[in-house]
């Protein structure tokens, strides 16, 4: 069903599917709602392995690329695309054995370009 009984983020539907408890938000009682774990944290909503604390262990700016193709300008601490295709490759060090989410900030700027989210270029 599409009602979401416990107000976790999760339809009724799904937390039977994930074999969660739709009366209860917080399945494995960790701290953290089945919600934020199945879509956001990516943990499993049945084992409290996650208390809902996260930690930067690293950041980067946009410029500090380690490999870019394409038409690329740094402006400040951002990546600026000059062409319609291309791709910016980075790499980040990651303590072992820890939980990492990756969060990556990007933007287009449809005005500045000659296509749209309904007709691309290609």
């Amino acid at each position: 069903t599409d009602a979401d009984t416990d107000g976790d983020g999760l339809d009724d539907g799904d937390e039977l599917s994930a074999r969660t408890d739709p009366l209860d938000s917080d399945s494995d009682d960790d701290g953290v709602v089945d919600g934020v774990e199945v879509n956001e944290s990516m943990t499993n909503p049945l084992f409290a392995e996650f208390d809902g604390t996260i930690t930067v262990v690293d950041s980067i700016a946009g410029s500090a690329s380690n490999a870019t193709l394409g038409e690329w300008e740094a402006e400040g601490s951002e990546l600026i695309s000059k062409s319609v295709r291309g791709h910016v490759e980075y790499t980040m060090n990651f303590p072992t054995n820890e939980m990492v989410r990756l969060v990556v900030n990007a933007t287009h700027q449809w005005s500045k370009s000659s296509c749209s989210p309904v007709t691309p270029i290609d």
